[in-house]
């Protein structure tokens, strides 16, 4: 716990420190936007579709088949 205190308290500092910044956004970075988006959104269906999967299996195994 110490030793993550300690690093936020320098994370902030630092970002205290720093100067203005003069950022170039791509013309690809939408794209690039886009594909994390709909990679996260595929990552969450297929997280909840095992899930499912896993708790009707034990939800039958419970219950029984008759």
């Amino acid at each position: 716990m110490r030793l993550w205190t300690i690093g936020m308290m320098t994370g902030v500092l630092l970002c205290g420190w720093l100067g203005e910044a003069s950022a170039y956004l791509d013309p690809g970075g939408g794209s690039y936007f886009f594909q994390i988006l709909i990679g996260g959104v595929l990552a969450g269906i297929f997280t909840f579709k095992s899930f499912w999967r896993r708790l009707f299996k034990k939800v039958i195994a419970w219950f029984g088949n008759k």
